[in-house]
């Protein structure tokens, strides 16, 4: 007569069994050990996808897993028992390599944090026009592109892989790459754009003044001018003023300031020939009060 097949209730018993007895040398203190050393394990799988992102996981020193391996060893744990691992079934021999791991992985995901505040600034590059900031903002773009080599230079010669692929800010790269274009094309950017941003303000700067000085304005009415450019200027009566000529004979000069409570503010620049020699400030509660500012 051939067996009979097992029942599924049985079948499953004994894969339970199965399973438990892979554990029976294990005791109840030296079970923890496998699990921690899983925990190291597993941060090192995870680091190359997860990138800056498994930071959290790598907070641990790695001579914290080198006493996990050393309290195994206390406790009785045999060279040529198997544990369970992230990647199957190890000797705990070889223990020592899970922290190894740990270690190079631990280097390159904290560089890792360093590299993608460099490279957020250099995606930022590309939305930023010349002459839109000062040459003073551009210098700050520096600073992580200079920490970002530091960083990189450092784990390095730590021992980090300089072959090994991580994912930082979404983009699979090894860390010489990421010195290469994104860490040194942010210090280029930095010194190229100041000086480009630079020409582009004293370039539009100097077309403001033109449209003035070609008037014959100087001193205070000038510098007023350029600085206000952008601002309606007023004569006498409130009436908008746009004919630089204009603007170039008129004793006073007068700006219409909206208060957020309400209040209108006239605001009255007194010259003489383009000597500033007073300004006067007087609020109204009514726009139409407010016409009687401009006097």
């Amino acid at each position: 007569m051939s067996p009979r097949p097992l029942r599924p209730f049985v079948a499953a018993v004994l894969v339970a069994a199965g399973a438990s007895s892979a554990h029976a040398d294990l005791t109840d203190e030296q079970r923890p050990i496998q699990s921690e050393l899983y925990g190291f394990q597993q941060a090192s799988a995870d680091a190359p996808a997860q990138g800056e992102r498994a930071a959290p996981a790598f907070t641990r020193p790695v001579a914290d897993c080198l006493a996990v391996v050393a309290r195994g060893t206390q406790l009785g744990i045999a060279p040529t028992e198997a544990l369970d691992g992230v990647a199957g079934k190890y000797l705990f021999k070889r223990a020592g390599e899970t922290c190894e791991a740990y270690g190079r992985w631990k280097l390159i995901v904290e560089t890792a944090v360093v590299i993608v505040e460099a490279h957020h600034k250099l995606q930022l590059t590309k939305h930023i026009e010349a002459g839109e900031v000062t040459s003073a903002w551009v210098k700050q773009f520096g600073d992580p592109a200079h920490a970002c080599i530091k960083a990189i230079d450092g784990a390095l010669a730590a021992g980090a892989d300089a072959t090994a692929t991580i994912t930082i800010d979404g983009e699979a790269i090894t860390l010489p790459a990421a010195k290469t274009t994104w860490c040194q094309a942010l210090i280029d950017w930095t010194s190229q754009f100041g000086a480009a941003t630079d020409k582009a303000k004293a370039d539009a700067e100097a077309a403001v003044r033109a449209k003035y000085t070609k008037h014959k304005i100087g001193g205070d009415r000038l510098k007023l001018m350029v600085e206000y450019d952008d601002v309606s200027w007023r004569v006498a009566g409130c009436a908008v003023e746009d004919d630089v000529a204009k603007l170039k004979k008129a004793g006073a000069l007068f700006q219409w300031l909206e208060n957020s409570d309400g209040t209108h503010t006239i605001r009255k620049y007194t010259f003489s020939g383009d000597k500033l020699i007073k300004t006067t400030n007087r609020t109204f509660t009514t726009e139409e009060a407010a016409y009687r500012g401009c006097r």
